[in-house]
């Protein structure tokens, strides 16, 4: 809508509303220009609060609300739902129109084409333009050439210049083929490490979804039988945990055995000692437990 000054536009409706100020002031400025009169009718809807808050804070324009009656919406739904066949039917005519019209371009096109073949292909091919180097060399050329000085060593123009255009300067073309094939090699490489890991990760994180939708789906199921959340919840935590707390408690079992062994040996041995070699040997025992 902008730009368009169209004069005797005395109503401009909104069916859409705009997502920023300045598009609603570019909609409604259609109609009251130049000092005359005019209505702009805006369908807001609760998630457009926001910008028809804007509009009456920075604008200080008196905005009328009504509400439509329920009557009145269902009378007008009517009407639109029995036009909904008229309206198809134009836009199912604006459509063949459209392709019409490009079709007949198309004709057209291929029709120049071969009434001026011998021209078109008379044309001289397209050269590439110069660069702003080449551009640069050139014009230092013509002004040695034009102050009557000798050209350059590495002017194209000499015999010297020549020698040097037909030495290779740089890498090789192969050289530079093998740098461009193990850079994407490497790319490749990269891009599969990172794939692989993106995967793991969805895995483990779909693996995560679906434990916290069983236990979502336990929980609700447990409330429906009458449990509280709290207790709901409790309840599917102590279901989950018996692996691990079986496995902790398994542990603590093997380190009670393994210290009671130990202090059976201990007993054992320091009973077949001597008394000095039972005191040294119950020191370094001590020093063992205290570690």
């Amino acid at each position: 809508a902008r730009g368009l000054d169209i004069s005797g536009v005395q109503v401009v409706i909104n069916y859409d509303t705009p997502r920023t100020l300045e598009t609603y002031l570019h909609r409604i400025g259609r109609t009251a220009r130049a000092g005359a009169a005019g209505v702009a009718v805006t369908f807001v809807e609760d998630s457009d609060r926001n910008l028809l808050r804007e509009v009456v804070r920075r604008t200080k324009a008196n905005v009328c609300q009504r509400l439509v009656p329920a009557a009145s919406v269902v009378q007008w739904q009517s009407k639109l739902e029995a036009a909904e066949e008229d309206v198809a039917q134009v836009i199912s005519e604006e459509r063949y129109e459209r392709e019409l019209r490009k079709a007949e371009m198309e004709a057209n096109k291929t029709q120049n084409m071969i009434d001026h073949s011998s021209e078109i292909h008379s044309r001289p091919a397209r050269s590439w333009f110069q660069t702003e180097r080449q551009k640069k060399e050139i014009a230092q050329r013509a002004g040695r050439a034009a102050a009557g000085l000798p050209p350059l060593p590495g002017d194209a123009d000499s015999e010297d210049g020549e020698d040097a255009k037909a030495a290779p300067e740089g890498p090789s073309k192969q050289e530079k083929k093998n740098k461009k094939k193990e850079r994407l090699k490497q790319e490749a490489a990269e891009k599969k490490a990172s794939a692989k890991k993106e995967n793991s990760l969805m895995e483990e994180t779909g693996e995560h979804t679906r434990q916290i939708r069983s236990a979502k789906s336990k929980i609700r199921s447990l409330r429906e039988q009458g449990m509280t959340a709290a207790a709901a919840a409790k309840a599917v935590a102590a279901a989950a945990a018996p692996k691990s707390a079986k496995k902790k408690k398994q542990q603590q079992q093997k380190n009670v055995a393994s210290s009671l062994l130990s202090f059976l040996a201990f007993c054992f041995l320091s009973r077949c000692f001597a008394p000095a070699s039972r005191a040294s040997f119950l020191l370094s025992a001590c020093v063992v437990f205290s570690c």
